[in-house]
């Protein structure tokens, strides 16, 4: 047991943790060369022609390690995994070079892995600015899906295979776009739901209702937080604000319970029975 708990501690480490997302990147990446990519083209100083869906050209796979590298950076810098990939896709707007395959269309997959690396990591002001960016990417990706000319054949839609002026043309864009939101949707707001829940089952509901009635529901997560011992800086990361709004959160529930500094909270923690003293 000992030797489990320490593998444990070892992977949930902060080093450890620091891997997951460029890990994460590498095997998606190399997964989907090494897959969907195929048939990839021999001669890399070639670019198939319009008509030719089933090649993947140095072009194409450029972008897709662009989605990769979004992936490795959203911990270190949610800006810049943000800007790349919605350069990566704007490429694929521009230039039909650089459009995907066939079967290499699966690389759009990656985005959805940003997308949940980038709902934990930002904060702020940048979450409001990654949720607009994607705003103007889904439709973006819907189109490279379905519309004949921004496919790499320039004829048909990649995935319907449909020539323009076709009736499922429209309907293909509008499922793929409401697709693409559902899932963004539900992927960018599913670590916060999951940890509104850890923190509910860690926690006695009843003392807490009955000795934070004056807070809202956000200075009830920061109280709880600045009981359990988490600095302004921990806390602005776990909830995604900025550690000016953290302090000010603080301040409304020291003068709402009438405490004086974050020992008081932690002390009216343990007074109320919110938290319980570990047993000796």
């Amino acid at each position: 047991m000992t030797r489990l708990g320490a593998v444990a501690r070892s992977l949930t480490s902060p080093y450890a943790r620091a891997l997951t997302e460029p890990v994460a990147a590498a095997v998606l990446f190399v997964w989907w060369l090494a897959g969907p990519a195929r048939p990839i083209m021999q001669d890399l100083g070639m670019i198939p022609g319009r008509s030719d869906m089933s090649v993947t050209n140095v072009y194409a796979i450029l972008v897709a390690a662009a989605f990769a590298a979004s992936l490795a950076l959203a911990r270190l810098s949610p800006f810049l995994s943000v800007a790349l990939a919605a350069l990566a896709v704007l490429a694929q707007v521009a230039g039909w070079a650089s459009r995907f395959s066939l079967t290499g269309w699966v690389a759009y997959g990656i985005l959805l892995a940003v997308v949940a690396a980038v709902s934990v990591h930002a904060k702020g002001r940048m979450r409001v600015l990654a949720v607009c960016v994607g705003l103007v990417l889904i439709p973006m990706v819907a189109a490279l899906l379905t519309l004949p000319p921004l496919s790499l054949s320039g004829q048909w839609g990649l995935i319907n295979g449909k020539p323009w002026g076709s009736g499922e043309i429209v309907v293909g864009f509008a499922v793929w776009t409401g697709t693409q939101l559902v899932l963004t949707s539900a992927i960018w707001f599913l670590p916060a739901w999951l940890r509104s829940l850890r923190r509910a089952e860690s926690q006695p509901a009843d003392a807490a209702g009955t000795a934070l009635s004056a807070l809202s529901f956000r200075e009830r997560e920061v109280y709880l937080w600045v009981a359990s011992g988490m600095t302004n800086s921990e806390i602005a990361t776990a909830a995604h604000i900025e550690e000016s709004t953290v302090k000010t959160h603080i301040s409304k529930v020291l003068a709402k319970l009438e405490l004086t500094s974050r020992v008081g909270i932690i002390a009216h923690a343990y007074r109320t029975g919110i938290l319980l003293p570990e047993p000796a």
